[in-house]
């Protein structure tokens, strides 16, 4: 399942980094944040299951910076419609499962903490779902591989 989920969210990564509007080339710095929420999406399910905190902390720490971009990008063509309304709605919930993954880390590295792993997992679900409803309900693939945001 949470493979699964890593393709569906690097799905929505490379739709987003394909384009940021039905046939806009994306920023290179937003391409950049979107390979690197890429990662990010990819490596915390790897190191949730390995139970890195370490590795946990740093996908965290990268994945910040990469959301903000994001967030911005999209803040900045509020108004413009459904989709933009749902792309910003997309990213607002991944920036907040990133939160409650970083806050899961917290707890686990004072101490063993099932609970905290579970709202890792949790967290991480939703990460995914986000990245996945946005991907399904806009992107678009085009001959080359790449994608365009509907």
């Amino acid at each position: 399942m949470r493979i699964l989920n890593c393709w569906l969210a690097l799905g929505l990564v490379a739709a987003l980094a394909a384009a940021a509007v039905a046939g806009e080339k994306p920023s290179a710095e937003y391409a950049a944040a979107m390979r690197t929420l890429e990662a990010a999406a990819r490596g915390l399910g790897e190191a949730l299951d390995a139970r890195d905190h370490g590795t946990m902390n740093e996908h965290v720490i990268r994945a910040r910076p990469a959301i903000e971009l994001v967030q911005q990008y999209w803040r900045d063509r509020e108004g413009d419609g459904d989709q933009v309304r749902d792309a910003v709605d997309a990213i607002r919930a991944v920036s907040k499962s990133v939160s409650e993954i970083s806050v899961a880390v917290h707890l686990m590295t004072l101490s063993p903490n099932p609970l905290a792993v579970e709202g890792a997992e949790i967290a991480l679900t939703n990460l995914h779902a986000a990245c996945a409803t946005c991907h399904a309900a806009y992107r678009e693939q085009q001959p080359d591989g790449g994608y365009l945001i509907r």
